[in-house]
C-alpha cells in the first residue's frame, strides 16, 4: 500500500507534535494508517535490510534545545514552518559557531538568546 498525502501529514505531525525526540518507524506507520506493517511497501531499506525513514534530525535538535532551556515547544508546528525553515537553513549552511550565532541573531526570534545560541 502506498501512503496518501493525508497519511504522510499525520506521520509528520506525530513527529513534530511530540514533546520528546520522535522518529517514525514502520510500526508507527502501520498504527496510524491502521494496517498491517507487512502491507506497507515502497520505503527505503538500509544496509542491514531494515526499513529506513527520515530521522527529522533538525526538528529534534530544535526541540532538544527548547526543552533544555525550559522554552515551550508550542511553536514547532506547521503554522511556524517558515521560522523552522530559516533556523534549519542557518544551521545547515553555516559551519562555524560564530557565523551561525551571528546569522541566528539576525532572525530576531525571542527565544534565540545568547544563552541558547
Amino acid at each position: 500500500m502506498q501512503l496518501s498525502f493525508e497519511n504522510k501529514i499525520d506521520l509528520i505531525k506525530l513527529t513534530v507534535d511530540s514533546s520528546t525526540t520522535k522518529n517514525i518507524s514502520l510500526k508507527d506507520m502501520a498504527k496510524i494508517i491502521a494496517i498491517d506493517k507487512n502491507d506497507i511497501s515502497g520505503y527505503r531499506i538500509d544496509k542491514d535490510e531494515k526499513p529506513l525513514f527520515t530521522k527529522f534530525k533538525s526538528i529534534n535538535t530544535i526541540r532538544h534545545f527548547l526543552n533544555k532551556n525550559n522554552i515551550d515547544i508550542f511553536w514547532i508546528k506547521f503554522n511556524n514552518k517558515e521560522k523552522l525553515d530559516e533556523i534549519i537553513y542557518v544551521i545547515t549552511i553555516y559551519q562555524s559557531y560564530d557565523t551561525r550565532k551571528k546569522e541566528l541573531k539576525k532572525l530576531n526570534y525571542q527565544f534565540l538568546t545568547d544563552n541558547i545560541i
